[in-house]
């Protein structure tokens, strides 16, 4: 009789060990599942703040340009129809025209870029965390029939391009 409560106490607790990892390794898995789509919706929140910062960085800096367009064409008209020489215009200097936009929009560009990468970066982890959980026993044998999650990556075609044929030529930056 001592025997048999053992036995059967001992079985609960094995049952229980079971139980309690099976619903370890669904909960871990619904919350991986969890993470993964909202990292995969904050991709693309982040993907469409890069570009709206670009586009209206790039604005203002277009409005910049035509700002300076104009004040080199009116400081030029200035020095020739106002009985003053040409050679007046050479010597004297044009008034200081702010360029730090354009240094603006760089930094933009390299922070919302490298931000953006770091957020497909985390999806890849999540990604992988994920399917090692479904793979790997003894977590497969729960969590082996879960759905595959597909991360949505956005590369460069030049980039897709090089993966392709393993081939990258050098980027030309002598925009001539």
């Amino acid at each position: 009789m001592k025997i048999l409560i053992i036995g059967l106490v001992s079985l609960l607790i094995i049952a229980g060990s079971i139980g309690g990892c099976a619903i370890s390794y669904h909960n871990t898995a619904i919350n991986l599942e969890s993470q993964f789509n909202a990292v995969q919706k904050d991709n693309q929140n982040q993907y469409d703040n890069m570009i709206k910062k670009i586009m209206q960085s790039s604005q203002v800096t277009s409005a910049q340009a035509e700002m300076i367009r104009n004040i080199v064409v009116e400081h030029a008209q200035a020095r020739t129809t106002s009985g003053g020489s040409l050679m007046k215009m050479v010597t004297e200097s044009i008034p200081n025209i702010p360029t730090d936009t354009w240094t603006n929009l760089q930094n933009i560009i390299i922070a919302s870029r490298d931000k953006f990468a770091l957020c497909q970066t985390k999806l890849l982890d999540i990604k992988r965390e994920h399917d090692a959980l479904r793979q790997r026993f003894p977590s497969s044998l729960i969590c082996g029939g879960r759905p595959v999650l597909e991360a949505t990556i956005v590369t460069s075609t030049r980039t897709q391009q090089a993966f392709e044929t393993g081939v990258d030529d050098d980027i030309n930056l002598n925009l001539k």
